[in-house]
């Protein structure tokens, strides 16, 4: 395997979390989008709380605490 080949190897390439398409990991800034739409529309999804962490409310934490 000559040298290009092998450089071609150990690119890593993804699938952009949004849309799916392959996307090239190194060198690119929107990673690990494949672009700046995919990037600003999952901080979107966050931002309208389309996106949640499950977790424990300040309420359901209050309850737990002893006394």
């Amino acid at each position: 395997m000559d040298r290009e080949n092998r450089e071609r190897a150990c690119r890593r390439v993804l699938a952009c979390p949004a849309c799916g398409k392959e996307t090239a990991y190194e060198g690119n800034p929107y990673r690990p989008f494949c672009s700046r739409g995919c990037k600003g529309l999952d901080l979107i999804h966050w931002a309208s709380e389309s996106y949640r962490i499950e977790g424990s409310t300040q309420e359901d934490r209050a309850d737990n605490e002893p006394d």
